[in-house]
């Protein structure tokens, strides 16, 4: 059976112990023994986490080596900075925290490049979360500023999608959030286009849809994509046309 934490690199394991024995008021020894279903989800949603940033960070090398090369000297700071993520998911000391870790643990790394992987794994890890732990998801929920409304919106496709507790590998999950991302770009017009147009390329047509194409919302026709197993091909779909 696999050890509580043993597949998440030291910074995320730091952040569980520290969420465990801060946020749930438990000694993780304790959770060691016998973990609690909230603490599991948590676990996987670092194990997420972890796995979405090494795919999404543009910096592969330093993406690779981040969670296991961090330092002990500083890891201590995470304790009052996990409750405070947790009850207020935008207040800026978790990130500015880990901006303190990470910087302090790679000096000779470009100040630019610890910032901007510092903002972006507090944006998955925000996602992560609000996907695990419904009380979290509530915290962000009573937010209203643009990035959690963009991060609600992601979490509120996912899991609208009964198939997605069946999705175990982050790669299926990213190319959900992915296609919805780049499926917000485009106008009404351009929306309805893509969709006849993949339709046609699957011998479909638009009677299959769920919906009328008038009134087919994104999370519609991204239901309809994974019940008929066609979501990777329409990602790919998406990007030959991008040109990438």
């Amino acid at each position: 059976m696999t050890k509580l934490g043993e597949k998440l690199g030291k910074l995320s394991l730091a952040i569980l112990e520290n969420f465990v024995e801060g946020v749930l008021g438990e000694k993780f020894v304790d959770e060691l023994r016998a973990p609690t279903d909230k603490v599991l989800a948590i676990e996987t949603a670092l194990e997420n986490s972890e796995r979405r940033f090494v795919i999404e960070f543009s910096d592969k090398a330093f993406a690779e080596k981040m969670f296991a090369g961090v330092n002990d000297s500083n890891l201590g700071l995470l304790s009052d900075a996990i409750e405070m993520f947790y009850d207020h998911p935008t207040d800026p000391d978790f990130q500015n925290t880990l901006n303190i870790i990470i910087t302090g643990s790679f000096p000779d790394t470009s100040g630019d490049i610890t910032v901007s992987a510092t903002s972006l794994y507090v944006i998955i890890l925000t996602e992560e979360f609000a996907l695990a732990d419904e009380k979290f998801r509530e915290n962000v929920r009573a937010l209203s500023d643009l990035r959690t409304t963009e991060i609600l919106r992601k979490v509120e496709i996912l899991l609208s999608q009964k198939e997605v507790s069946n999705m175990k590998s982050g790669s299926a999950r990213t190319t959900l959030v992915e296609v919805a991302e780049l499926l917000d770009r485009k106008s009404d017009n351009e929306y309805k286009m893509l969709v006849l147009a993949f339709l046609e390329q699957l011998g479909k047509r638009p009677s299959d849809l769920p919906k009328k194409i008038d009134l087919l919302t994104h999370a519609d026709f991204l239901d309809y994509l994974i019940q008929i197993k066609e979501l990777n091909n329409f990602y790919n779909y998406l990007l030959n046309r991008a040109g990438k």
